[in-house]
């Protein structure tokens, strides 16, 4: 499959391995619409959504992946700490903060 390229705003040294990781919490703060709207930010989860935001032109803050050959652009995190950072039942291999287009 080919390589999806972005830059994203932030791209913290990886690879994350703790829950308890600041970049986890500001994931976790954006699972509640409160978090959302007050940051101007959504969470945006799965390969086709993030794909869908790169390729609309959304700005992507971060990204954390569990398949950082697929994702270069993304921080490698472990399965457990995408669990935490995703709100899925079973996330799939990369979730992302993005900025909320203007309406």
């Amino acid at each position: 499959m080919e390589r999806l390229r972005w830059e994203p705003r932030r791209r913290p040294d990886g690879p994350i391995i703790s829950t308890r990781n600041q970049l986890v919490k500001e994931f976790v703060a954006l699972h509640e619409a409160r978090g959302r709207r007050e940051r101007g930010l959504v969470l945006v989860e799965g390969p086709t959504l993030v794909t869908e935001a790169v390729t609309a032109g959304l700005d992507v803050e971060v990204a954390c992946t569990t398949d950082p050959e697929r994702w270069p652009d993304a921080t490698p995190v472990e399965p457990r700490v995408l669990a935490r950072m995703s709100t899925t039942t079973t996330p799939n291999e990369i979730v992302a903060i993005v900025h909320r287009p203007a309406e």
